[in-house]
């Protein structure tokens, strides 16, 4: 038996700024409704003014099982509201179960109405509903006085309790078209409930020291890019009056982002005027500095950001991350040791003028507002280059991995082949050119990315030398170009096999146990970079820029990358739960890099690297290594 479930709230508080957390936390948030159903029964419906059903209150009391779409959501809000001022019983986090979870984990939307909508279930989400929802949610106005005043007149409540049922019929129909995740990706989702739960400390008292120098700074900058432009941009993320200026003086441009404003820069004979006007650009349009406001949103009442990672946010299983966004916190310019220097002179109230800009400053300041609680400290370490030796190990190229496993510089090896010279006598500049083979090339990038990627890292590679270097590549790592194409062939022959049988969705097998799924495969043909026709797989899937459900031929080179960003997500899972054992809570992740909180007596950073490199059974033989850090903050 199951019960699924789903509330509809209020608060003045908005939800996607703050998370559930804070948000269940604040006074102003409360139930409109609750839509609850055993198995496949009707939807019954809960409200405020009436008692808890007897049923369903033995049943949480039992233990019993209870899911929802996005089921955080209502745990946080059964167990901080429902408990706390209705006085219903507790429920545990191993209770519940997550049918959004559980379509992300097969590549399906993570939108209960996109993902119904992709299943044809009979069930489809009220979208007329969910427009009311959303005006219901929030006040239809607030006094003077702070009272809020609700859209709760009597026909819009029977239409969000509607509204309300229907999801519950929804996510009911969706369930039945989904795969239960086994035992052991079961532990990996509930310890993420455990890890959003305990969420990171934010320092508070910097980041309002920070906040007041970015916006000092940003105000000079705005005041000085109106000055040298006659007021024709006023602002400096006005980003299109900017590039209607550069045009307006001879520089023709399209966008004024960090990539397009550095070429500019390094344009000869730039005219003094307009490089200032480009550096002012640089130093103040710094987004990142936006995520103080999300950090001072996410912070809860003892200063813990909670709710930040996203189970299976990437189609490969990898986490991503919300509100404060931590997987995209920019790398900082200035050494850790500058970095502590500023934090002692802000919150000394001494000048920090001759450390750079404002803005700048709070970019580089970013990770350092993660502290450790009391009495504790930070452990952070980072898998080395994982990507790469998970391809070298998964496509069987030996002798790649016998140099990851000797802790050779693979790099300069690659730059040996590239430029026939001895690796003892291999430059900087070569060893670069080797780096970005090594971690560009895996997945079939052809010459012309291979030299735009180049460019991007300040690297010049023609045309004829990106071919060259290629070339090299895939000769020298025969084993991998190989498994490029067998993995195609393979996924080709699974995916006739699955739609002779009429199936919906294709699985590629991992050596973790684990499978990676796709939608609606089908035969298509497609025309390769040389103009060779072949049969290949298209499949349906989520577009991870317009969030749009999108067509998508998949080809060898995407599917070996699929695979080794899978395997490096369970090598990392894997290693998340021993430092859970071994009494290193995980409270977040960054991309290859697990960050814990342990108490000062507790632990060592050795051993917690020993734990994350430890190589599970299924694993043997693959070359991992990692590195980290230990203090009072996170840093890079």
């Amino acid at each position: 038996m199951i019960v699924s479930i789903d509330f509809e709230t209020r608060s003045a508080v908005d939800l996607r700024k703050t998370g559930v957390y804070v948000y269940a936390d604040d006074p102003s948030t409360d139930i409109w409704c609750m839509a609850y159903a055993f198995d496949d029964e009707e939807p019954v419906i809960w409200t405020p003014d009436m008692e808890m059903d007897v049923r369903l209150e033995d049943y949480i009391v039992e233990g019993g099982k209870l899911r929802a779409w996005n089921s955080n959501f209502e745990r946080v809000i059964w167990n901080k509201i429902m408990v706390e001022r209705y006085r219903w019983p507790r429920t545990k986090t191993s209770q519940w179960h997550c049918t959004m979870a559980q379509a992300s984990a097969m590549g399906l939307p993570r939108a209960l109405g996109q993902a119904a909508d992709v299943l044809g279930v009979d069930q489809q989400k009220d979208g007329a509903g969910r427009a009311l929802m959303l005006r219901m949610a929030r006040p239809r106005r607030t006094t003077p006085d702070g009272t809020h005043i609700w859209w709760n007149t009597p026909d819009k409540m029977h239409a969000l309790i509607e509204y309300c049922k229907q999801d519950v019929r929804t996510e009911i129909a969706v369930a039945e078209r989904l795969v239960e995740m086994d035992y052991q990706e079961r532990q990996v989702f509930l310890l993420d409930q455990r890890i959003n739960d305990r969420g990171v400390m934010l320092d508070r008292d910097l980041l309002q020291r920070v906040r007041v120098l970015a916006d000092e700074t940003k105000e000079e900058i705005d005041a000085e890019i109106s000055r040298i432009t006659s007021g024709e941009v006023t602002a400096i993320t006005n980003g299109v009056d900017l590039v209607k200026w550069l045009n307006k003086y001879g520089i023709a441009t399209k966008s004024v982002d960090k990539q397009h404003v550095a070429r500019m820069l390094a344009l000869p004979n730039l005219h003094p005027v307009i490089r200032h006007a480009l550096e002012l650009r640089q130093n103040g349009a710094k987004s990142s500095t936006a995520k103080l406001d999300s950090m001072e949103y996410a912070a809860g009442a003892d200063d813990r950001m909670r709710g930040l990672l996203v189970y299976h946010g990437a189609a490969t299983g990898r986490w991503s991350g919300k509100l404060v966004q931590p997987q995209n916190f920019p790398r900082p310019i200035k050494k850790q040791d500058e970095l502590n220097e500023i934090i002692a002179k802000l919150k000394a109230g001494v000048s920090v003028a001759k450390h750079g800009t404002g803005t700048l400053i709070a970019s580089d300041l970013l990770r350092s507002m993660i502290i450790a609680k009391p009495e504790h400290r930070l452990l952070f370490a980072d898998y080395s280059a994982i990507e790469a030796r998970v391809l070298a190990w998964v496509a069987g190229e030996s002798e790649l991995v016998k140099t990851f496993a000797a802790g050779g510089d693979v790099y300069k090896v690659m730059a040996k082949d590239i430029y026939n010279t001895p690796v003892e006598e291999i430059t900087s500049a070569q060893r670069q050119v080797g780096k970005m083979a090594i971690l560009g090339c895996g997945y079939g990038m052809g010459a012309k990315r291979f030299a735009e990627q180049c460019k991007a890292m300040g690297i010049e590679v023609d045309a004829d030398e990106a071919k060259r270097i290629v070339g090299v590549y895939r000769e020298t790592n025969s084993a991998i170009s190989n498994y490029w194409r067998n993995i195609e062939d393979e996924f080709l022959e699974d995916c006739r096999e699955v739609i002779s049988q009429k199936g919906s969705f294709a699985r590629l097998p991992l050596k973790s146990g684990r499978c990676l799924t796709y939608h609606n495969p089908r035969i298509v043909e497609r025309e390769t970079p040389w103009g060779e026709k072949r049969e290949a797989v298209e499949v349906d899937t989520l577009n991870s820029v317009t969030r749009q459900w999108t067509s998508q031929v998949i080809w060898g080179g995407l599917l070996t990358e699929n695979v080794v960003q899978a395997t490096a997500r369970d090598l990392m899972a894997g290693a998340m739960t021993r430092l859970e054992m071994a009494g290193y809570p995980v409270i977040m992740s960054v991309h290859d890099e697990i960050i814990c909180e342990v108490p000062d007596n507790h632990g060592t950073l050795a051993e917690m690297i020993d734990l994350m490199v430890e190589v599970p059974a299924w694993a043997n033989g693959c070359p991992i290594a990692a590195e980290g850090k230990e203090g009072p903050r996170y840093e890079k």
